[in-house]
Order: C-alpha cells, then structure tokens, then sequence
C-alpha cells in the first residue's frame, strides 16, 4: 500500500514544498467546530488524525496553492484538501477546473497501477457549482484489495478539492462524513460557500 500513499501526497503538475514538516493539531474555534491553518473550519478531526500543511509550487518556485493532509499514524486513510490561489470569476471557469479535478485524481490513480472497478459520478454538465459536488470511486490493487476514493469539490472565487482515501470501509465512512464538514475559514477568501452536507445532484452509478 505504500506507494499508493506516496502517489497521494503528489498533486498531478506540482511540486509540493513543505510548509511546516511539523504535524499541527488544528486550533479550537468555537464548540463543535475547529480551525485548521487559518484555511479551514470543521469539526473536530477523527481520533487520532493530524494535520500537515504543505504549499504548492511550480517548477518556477511560483505559489499555485496550499494542500493540507490529515493522516493518522499507521494508518493509510487519509484525507487531502488542496486549495489553489487561482481565481474563478464565473460558472464556466468553475465547471472547467470541476471536469479538472475529477479526471486529475482519476488519472493519478491510474498511473499508480490501480484498477477503477466502479464509479459514482455526476453529470458534471448539470452539476451545480454553487453547492458541494461529490463523486465516489473503487479502485483495486494488483493483489486485489479494494481501495474507497471519494472526491468533493466546493467553489468560492477559488476551488477545494478534498480527496478521501480509506482502504477500510469503517474508515471510509468516518472520514467521508467528517470531511463534508470542511468549510472555508471567516477571512480566508472574500466568499463564503453554501454549506451542505450532501451533493448538489445525485451520481449515477456504473462499472
């Protein structure tokens, strides 16, 4: 399982420098919810989970984003948020970087040698991007152990994508329903972003 944890720490066309090589427990902000870097809010992480910052560069050194990673040790379910600095003024430029995201993560996983044996997906046509956009995927290793991906996208003038991994279904479900609570923190951004807790349109199911 090892290098499908390292291929999750790669984002697809960044070099990713770290920003702190220091594990942060996120800071308390109010009763039931946590801020996490000045960058996010949710609630409190699973038992056991912590948080790593690192930026996202180009080749050229130029920031393109921040990604955070919340791992818990031993373990290797994971959750990844990567927010880019790039501004989405409208709907399209928002679709677009959407149609980006998925075929990103599904390409990385590709190249790690998985196998994609099903997938929830939306019609990214009609998706919604002023609401949270899920899409669920399984994937399989070459010694055949099943691997749950689910990708959740949410727009303010900037995208976040958080990618869940867990190769537990127990752990699927404590770390999908713990990451649909990550919103963006007051102050981080201009705009606020709907808060749901299910996807705008419901994925189509297929094999």
């Amino acid at each position: 399982m090892k290098f499908v944890t390292s291929v999750l720490l790669c984002a697809a066309a960044t070099t990713i420098l770290w920003a702190d090589e220091t594990v942060k427990k996120p800071e308390k902000k109010k009763a039931g919810r946590v801020e996490i870097e000045g960058l996010l809010t949710a609630e409190p992480l699973p038992a056991g989970y912590d948080c790593t910052p690192s930026e996202l560069k180009d080749d050229n050194g130029a920031l393109l984003g921040r990604q955070l990673v919340f791992t818990k040790e031993g373990v290797v379910s994971k959750v990844m948020v990567k927010i880019e600095n790039r501004k989405l003024p409208d709907r399209a430029h928002k679709k677009t970087t959407l149609k980006a995201y998925v075929n990103g993560t599904v390409h990385m996983f590709n190249d790690a040698g998985l196998k994609l044996v099903k997938k929830k997906l939306p019609d990214i046509e009609k998706v919604n991007v002023a609401n949270r956009t899920t899409c669920d995927l399984v994937y399989q290793t070459a010694e055949g152990a099943e691997i749950d991906v689910q990708i959740q996208v949410f727009f303010t003038d900037v995208g976040y994508l958080v990618t869940v991994i867990a190769d537990s279904q127990n752990d699927y479900k404590t770390l999908t329903k713990w990451a649909k609570t990550i919103q963006p923190a007051k102050g981080a951004d201009k705009k606020g972003v709907k808060p749901r807790t299910e996807p705008d349109d419901s994925p189509s199911e297929s094999q």
